[in-house]
């Protein structure tokens, strides 16, 4: 049986996570880089890198000196992530970061700090970035 949080996630996915992205609200582009070493250890060898872009575009906080916040939506009918999507397990030989394209075009690469998936309409997601001279 279908639960009342089951039958509103579709309902965050086209409207309160859609909408705003569709109205060009969201100006940045989120995606979701894997990379694969051939040696099987992170940054040795021959690198194949995966992008996956985050649509709807997720609603992004910043504040000066602040870890980037992301809320994304959980899986359901319309769409929406699994936990393993927004956070993947660590694997020998492979690197997962989180790739913000800002309108000026220039990627900025972080990587999950913080992860909760208690919220009932989204995950929280807590970005520290890669290289802190190049913060969003």
């Amino acid at each position: 049986m279908a639960t009342l949080r089951d039958a509103l996630l579709p309902v965050f996915q086209n409207v309160a996570r859609k909408i705003p992205a569709d109205l060009g609200l969201r100006t940045n582009v989120v995606k979701l880089r894997t990379r694969v070493w051939t040696s099987g250890e992170v940054g040795l060898g021959a690198v194949t890198t995966t992008d996956t872009t985050v649509t709807p575009a997720p609603k992004l906080t910043y504040r000066p000196d602040q870890p980037l916040e992301v809320v994304a939506t959980p899986a359901n009918t319309a769409g929406g992530y699994t936990p393993a999507q927004i956070n993947p397990p660590t694997t020998a030989g492979q690197e997962h970061v989180w790739v913000i394209v800002s309108p000026d075009g220039y990627e900025r690469e972080y990587r999950v700090r913080n992860f909760n998936q208690r919220r009932a309409f989204g995950y929280y997601i807590t970005l520290e970035p890669l290289d802190p001279k190049a913060v969003f």
